[in-house]
């Protein structure tokens, strides 16, 4: 599933939106692992991928502080 009008968000209006429960942290993690699969051939940015983790953190309860539920990696 892809997440409409992801990338003109910034991580504080993601925020929001897992705030309001419009998306779940899990969405917004599996949208980023799906985007790193589709550049990440071509630019090689992302050395150790850490999905797992991020997956765990996601479904974990949420951080207190400014855009929970939102990757930070």
């Amino acid at each position: 599933m892809a997440i409409q009008g992801y990338d003109a968000l910034d991580a504080t209006a993601l925020a929001e939106l897992v705030r309001k429960k419009e998306l779940q942290p899990t969405e917004l993690v599996e949208e980023a692992i799906s985007r790193i699969e589709a550049v990440n051939p071509k630019l090689n940015a992302v050395v150790h991928k850490m999905y797992e983790q991020a997956r765990k953190a996601a479904a974990g309860p949420l951080p207190q502080g400014p855009s929970p539920g939102c990757p930070s990696w």
